[in-house]
């Protein structure tokens, strides 16, 4: 309630006014990121399991890969449910 409140005192709203926050562009270009981790993730995670011997890089490639993953992931939830931005 408290980052709520901060936010519509910045931007001098009232407590029932609603708007959104980001620009329909700035939510494409989050749902871009989001897509390029999970493809990067997608390769990182080939690499780690089929191309890579050392051990201690397969670890590495494979964590990095499921940080981006998950990343990914919740970036994509943010933008579905997120909603429309009611811009023209």
């Amino acid at each position: 309630m408290a980052d709520s409140s901060f936010f519509m005192l910045y931007y001098g709203l009232k407590h029932y006014e609603r708007r959104a926050i980001m620009s329909a562009l700035d939510k494409m270009w989050v749902s871009f990121a989001g897509i390029a981790f999970l493809l990067i993730s997608m390769g990182l995670i080939y690499l780690s399991r089929y191309k890579l011997q050392n051990g201690i890089l397969k670890f590495i490639f494979a964590l990095v890969a499921y940080i981006l993953l998950i990343l990914g992931f919740f970036i994509m939830i943010f933008t579905v449910f997120s909603g429309p931005t009611g811009g023209a």
